[in-house]
């Protein structure tokens, strides 16, 4: 009998200027993959990463508030998806 390994995630993470770890980090891969520049992929959430997300939100016609909540991954995820980006969904 095989087993389900797959994990459900009901809620991305609300991240801001100032937040570290690998959830930044991959906030700000799939930001360089669509296209904007939030500085080096090092996991530190900073001004450059701030400005991407904010030209996200503003493309995308969300509040631009410069943290990445739940309507800007699902607009992230949505322009990487359209560059080539699998297997991430929330």
């Amino acid at each position: 009998m095989s087993e389900d390994m797959s994990i459900e995630i009901s809620a991305p993470p609300t991240l801001r200027r100032g937040d570290r770890g690998l959830q930044v980090e991959i906030l700000q891969r799939l930001l360089e993959h669509s296209g904007r520049r939030p500085g080096e992929a090092a996991g530190e959430f900073g001004e450059s990463t701030e400005a991407a997300v904010l030209g996200l939100q503003q493309e995308a016609g969300l509040d631009a508030t410069g943290a990445a909540d739940g309507p800007t991954w699902r607009a992230l995820l949505a322009a990487s998806g359209r560059k080539g980006a699998r297997g991430l969904a929330f």
